[in-house]
């Protein structure tokens, strides 16, 4: 189960903060820990005047990743239409996401893209565009170059359409062989995506997935791992609550409400 907050969140942060909280005193080493020590607080004041880029300190920085180095879970894939745009959002981004490869294509799976919700020319939001099929000589950002079911992105607005990867293929109102010669579209931001226990996650930082995120794996309990392979990825679904996160632990950490707000709960 996944809530998602006004602030379109999810609860897996809960777990998330308390993983990023439990790395960042793992990486602490232990004769840096303060306790109103004067030798401490000026051995904490020395490593904090070392210069981020010091070779010494490189080993614990790859360990103080900010949260948006991770991999996030953007939305159940029932939750989505394979057929249209999704417009999403996360960490106050704006994104859409879109099936390039349908289900039954090759390997029997969809390849979602997850990219920014703002087309290169008028930013108009691509998530009110439509899903295109590419043509033959369109296909080089399809995964797998499946000739036959790639699938772009066209905004709504002048029809430009946009592959996977962001990059813009097609100008209605220009020949292909100019678009060919233009280097000034810029392409739109496209972020790492996997699917697992049903569930649609981003790397919310493209710059640094190839240091970060190819080796860093999905934070996903056995326990979810063992419910989904029992009932299947459709077994999962997705509420909308009108709070925050931080609202919505405090609410989960009170047991003292299940009684009189859900009418008993086991032996309460």
């Amino acid at each position: 189960m996944m809530f998602h907050s006004n602030a379109h969140l999810v609860s897996s942060l809960l777990f998330l903060d308390l993983l990023v909280v439990s790395q960042t005193f793992t990486a602490l080493p232990r004769n840096s820990i303060c306790h109103g020590s004067t030798t401490q607080s000026k051995r904490l004041s020395a490593v904090a005047s070392v210069p981020v880029n010091d070779a010494r300190l490189q080993p614990d920085m790859e360990r103080f990743t900010p949260l948006h180095q991770n991999w996030w879970p953007l939305a159940t894939v029932n939750s989505l239409s394979a057929s249209r745009p999704n417009a999403l959002h996360v960490f106050g981004k704006s994104l859409v996401a879109f099936v390039s490869r349908p289900k039954g294509d090759d390997d029997g799976e969809s390849d979602w893209v997850v990219m920014n919700d703002r087309c290169s020319h008028r930013f108009a939001p691509l998530s009110e565009g439509r899903i295109v099929t590419a043509k033959d000589e369109q296909v080089d950002g399809c995964p797998r170059r499946s000739t036959s079911s790639c699938k772009h992105i066209q905004c709504a607005y002048h029809g430009w359409e946009f592959n996977a990867s962001g990059s813009c293929v097609k100008l209605p109102q220009k020949p292909s062989a100019v678009l060919e010669r233009s280097s000034k579209i810029h392409p739109i931001t496209s972020y790492p995506t996997q699917v697992r226990v049903g569930i649609l996650w981003i790397w919310t930082d493209p710059e640094s997935y190839s240091r970060l995120g190819v080796n860093r794996t999905l934070p996903v309990s056995p326990v979810l791992d063992e419910f989904i392979d029992f009932y299947g990825p459709d077994s999962c679904y997705m509420r909308d609550s009108p709070y925050g996160m931080e609202f919505l632990g405090e609410n989960l950490l009170d047991l003292s409400h299940l009684p009189f707000s859900h009418h008993g709960s086991g032996a309460l």
